[in-house]
C-alpha cells in the first residue's frame, strides 16, 4: 500500500558531499518512522524516472538533493516549494540526475498518474563533490542534523493538517 507522504533523498553515498542526502534520509527514518506511519523514507540514486515511480499516488513529497547557488556556505538548507507544476522558473534548469523535476512531474500528469499536490525541495548547498569514497566534509556532516530537523518540522505541519484523515498521525513528532 502506498503511503500518503514520501521523503526522498537523492544522492550518492560514496560521493563525498553528495552523501549528505542519503544520510539525512536514513537518520530521519530512524527517528521518525515509528510516529510517521503514513510516510515513506526513500533513498534514490538514479535518474528522474525512478523518482517518478516514488511520487505516484502521494499527497505530498519532500525531495532532498544537493544544490549549488553559491550564495550561502556549504551545508545550508534551502526550502524551495513547488506548487502544482508552477514552481519557480529558476528550478527549470535544475536537473535531478538527468531530468528536470518540473518536467518529470508534468510527464507524470500527462500519462495519467496522480502526482503530489505539494512538493518541497530541500536543497542542501553543496561543497566538494569530486572525492569518491570520502565521507562528507565536516560542515556538511554537521548539516545532516539540520536537514533532519527541517524534515521533522515539515512532516509535523503536514500531519497536523490532516487530523480528519489520519488521526493516529497527529501527535507532535518531537
Amino acid at each position: 500500500m502506498t503511503k500518503h507522504y514520501v521523503v526522498i533523498g537523492i544522492g550518492n553515498s560514496p560521493q563525498c558531499d553528495d552523501a549528505v542526502e542519503p544520510l539525512a534520509i536514513r537518520r530521519a527514518h530512524e527517528r521518525l518512522s515509528t510516529v510517521c506511519r503514513s510516510v515513506d523514507f526513500e533513498e534514490n540514486y538514479s535518474n528522474g524516472f525512478h523518482l517518478l515511480d516514488l511520487l505516484i499516488d502521494r499527497r505530498k513529497a519532500i525531495i532532498v538533493d544537493s544544490i549549488a547557488t553559491g550564495t550561502v556556505p556549504p551545508g545550508a538548507c534551502h526550502v524551495i516549494p513547488l506548487g502544482p507544476l508552477d514552481g519557480p522558473k529558476y528550478m527549470e534548469p535544475c536537473t535531478l540526475h538527468g531530468f528536470t523535476l518540473l518536467s518529470m512531474l508534468e510527464l507524470g500528469k500527462l500519462v495519467g498518474c496522480r502526482m503530489p499536490e505539494e512538493v518541497l525541495v530541500l536543497g542542501v548547498e553543496e561543497g566538494e563533490l569530486v572525492k569518491p569514497g570520502k565521507p562528507p566534509n565536516g560542515h556538511l556532516s554537521a548539516s545532516v542534523e539540520g536537514v533532519v530537523v527541517r524534515i521533522e518540522e515539515i512532516l509535523d505541519e503536514w500531519l497536523s493538517d490532516n487530523t480528519r484523515d489520519e488521526p493516529a498521525q497527529t501527535a507532535k513528532l518531537n
